[in-house]
């Protein structure tokens, strides 16, 4: 898999993908999961809204560097496909709110309802640092990892 082709496979990946896991590390150093509706842009940032308040969101204030992971519901080791991925997060500009909200709304038409409630609350851009594509319908145990961004 050349460079272009695991950029594409990832950008695919993740528009059909409704939901990641963001792992956190809270204060006393103690691993913290939450699962999340996302979007990502052509670049592989991905963003989602969370309350300022939410647990998760606490941690990365404090600790931006976090990892997620998205993977396509399987039954059987060779349908596992999924994204792991180390980056930092940052909340977005007001000037990105239009843009993202965009995204988000394209892919969730339920956040059209939801504008004023979203607006109350923060997008997030994670922007990765290093990922890895596992694939078992290419091979058990295919993978591709690469520090982000890749050169193409």
């Amino acid at each position: 898999m050349n460079a272009h082709q695991f950029h594409s496979t990832l950008r695919d990946f993740l528009q059909r993908v409704p939901t990641l896991c963001l792992a956190t590390v809270d204060d006393d150093h103690n691993a913290h999961a939450a699962n999340l509706n996302f979007v990502a842009d052509d670049d592989l940032h991905i963003y989602w809204v969370s309350h300022p308040d939410s647990a998760h969101t606490r941690h990365h204030l404090a600790r931006p560097r976090v990892a997620i992971a998205a993977y396509v519901p399987f039954e059987q080791p060779n349908d596992i496909r999924g994204l792991q991925a180390h980056g930092h997060v940052a909340p977005i500009d007001d000037k990105d709110f239009k843009e993202v909200f965009r995204l988000f709304r394209e892919k969730f038409p339920y956040a059209i309802g939801f504008e004023e409630h979203i607006r109350n609350e923060q997008f997030y851009r994670f922007t990765p640092t290093w990922v890895r594509w596992i694939d078992n319908s290419i091979n058990f145990g295919f993978k591709v990892e690469s520090e982000w961004p890749m050169k193409i």
